[in-house]
This record gives C-alpha cells, sequence and structure tokens, in this order.
C-alpha cells in the first residue's frame, strides 16, 4: 500500500506514437572473446527500446541516435556505426520481426484472462476485504513486468487489435477500484500491532502521464 504511485516513466504516448518511418539502426562488431562487453552492449541497448535484427545489427523506430552513441562511448566501444535510415519494403525480413509480438500478446491474454473476472467481482462488490488486498498487490506486480518487456512500439507497427491499450485500462480500473477496501484491509492488519501507525496507511491512485 505504500508503494509509490503507479505511473509512466517514459515520453506521453501521443509523442512516443509519432513515427517517421524511418528506424534508428545500431551496428556493432565485438570479438567472441569479449563476451561481457558484447553483453553490456546488449542489455544497455535492450533498455533503450533496441531489439536485434541480427546478431550485431539493432534497430529501434525511435530517434535514440544520442542515448545509443552515449551508451556505446560509455562501454569504450568503437567499432560501431549509429544510423538514422528506411527499411525498403522488399526486404526479406523486416525490423519488426526483431520484437516477438505473438509472445506478448499471449501475456496480454493471460493477464486478461486472469484478471477481468477479478474486475467483475470487485465492481459487483463481491470480494472481501482481505481478498481486496491481495488481488490489488497481485495486479500491480503482473502488470509492473510488462515495462521490462512492452517495447512501447509506435501505433503505425502495430495490428489494430493490439491489447496494450485495452490491457492498461483493465489494470486501472481493478487497481482505482480495490484501492479504498483495500486500504482498508491494510489499515486493520497495521492496527493489530500499531493502532498508532494504522491511521498513516494511505493508497496511491494511478497518475497519468500529462499530454
Amino acid at each position: 500500500m505504500g508503494r509509490a504511485p503507479i505511473q509512466s516513466t517514459r515520453t506521453t504516448t501521443k509523442q512516443r506514437n509519432r513515427w517517421d518511418g524511418a528506424w534508428t539502426i545500431v551496428a556493432f562488431s565485438v570479438p567472441e572473446t569479449q563476451r561481457q562487453l558484447r553483453h553490456s552492449i546488449r542489455t544497455s541497448l535492450r533498455w533503450l527500446g533496441f531489439a536485434a535484427l541480427y546478431d550485431g545489427l539493432w534497430c529501434s523506430p525511435r530517434q535514440e541516435q544520442d542515448a545509443a552513441l552515449a551508451v556505446l562511448a560509455d562501454l569504450g566501444v568503437h567499432s560501431a556505426t549509429v544510423m538514422r535510415a528506411e527499411i525498403d519494403a522488399r526486404s526479406t525480413v523486416h525490423a519488426l520481426s526483431a520484437w516477438d509480438l505473438e509472445a506478448l500478446r499471449r501475456q496480454y491474454q493471460e493477464f486478461e484472462e486472469e484478471f477481468c473476472p477479478m474486475l467483475d467481482d470487485a465492481q459487483r462488490g463481491t470480494l472481501t476485504a482481505s481478498r481486496a488486498l491481495v488481488q490489488r498487490t497481485k495486479v500491480m506486480d503482473s502488470w509492473r513486468s510488462f515495462p521490462g518487456i512492452e517495447p512501447d512500439l509506435p501505433v503505425d507497427l502495430l495490428p489494430e487489435d493490439w491489447p496494450r491499450s485495452r490491457m492498461r485500462e483493465l489494470f486501472v480500473e481493478l487497481y482505482v477500484s480495490l484501492a479504498l477496501i483495500a486500504k482498508a484491509r491494510c489499515q486493520q492488519i497495521v492496527a493489530n500491532h500499531s493502532p498508532e501507525l494504522a491511521a498513516l496507511v494511505t493508497h496511491h491512485a494511478v497518475v497519468e502521464p500529462s499530454a
């Protein structure tokens, strides 16, 4: 109950969903003997939202040239090229294949299957306070896993039925609807050990990024 508010640390959805049709490409060559360096490059690029199209060729639809160059410089990589380029539509392998979107879709489906019935119960008021506290914690922890696997690609690149927005709405509705009853249960638990501290128990809301 005392965790920080759930909020986006990325650029606003409106800004991030703009796409100019070009990709930021990072090509690097590191000897097999420098496996730790290769691992560090991959990890750093992945955190920037890049994905591997080939072993030494990574791509992102975002304009991340400066960030990529900074990462490579910090790691002491001297055999790398960063560019912004369009991919010929006749290519047999498209940059979008660097992400396993079907696997991510399945995870979203699992999230929906688990928590949609819970939202129905919450809206009908059939959840006990204890269950509300457990489920609010569970949905929060489950949702927190998505920023690490969701590439946050521009909508222009995603299937029309991509579930990202719908699943976020499900998360927000459940997280918010369970807030007060979960808070009450948490206060009861704390009061059993320290009544004076129970009054300090609070809950956080969902903070939407500014437009």
